[in-house]
């Protein structure tokens, strides 16, 4: 598993702050490798766009990047000084894997505002 995430892209233990906002399911991909490259380009910009807004008004963050190796998406949560890293394999599923994600996170933080 990849460096900063928990068991199949969940947040690790104790994550506090974090959790209210996870959607559920997994995160991390397993597929085979396309070409070893994650692109955000290939990624819904207006999805991307939402989720920065839903995180926002809880008062989060949300930085989306690469991992090391370049091979990978990664996004981190921030919130109440707590953060989990999220990654995806570079495969040519990653795209709408994380569109669904994204969905759902959005989802969870509006619920979360309309509480508020």
């Amino acid at each position: 598993m990849p460096r900063g995430s928990g068991k199949n892209g969940q947040p690790k233990q104790g994550s506090s702050g974090l959790q209210a906002y996870m959607p559920q399911g997994s995160a991390a991909g397993s597929g085979s490798q396309v070409g070893g490259e994650a692109n955000w380009g290939w990624v819904d910009a207006s999805t991307i766009s939402r989720a920065v807004v839903a995180v926002t008004r809880t008062g989060g963050a949300i930085l989306f990047g690469k991992s090391r190796k370049m091979d990978s998406y990664a996004i981190t949560l921030y919130n109440g000084g707590a953060h989990n890293t999220f990654y995806w394999y570079g495969d040519e599923e990653a795209p709408t894997k994380i569109h669904s994600w994204l969905e759902g996170l959005i989802y969870n933080c509006d619920q979360e505002v309309e509480l508020m």
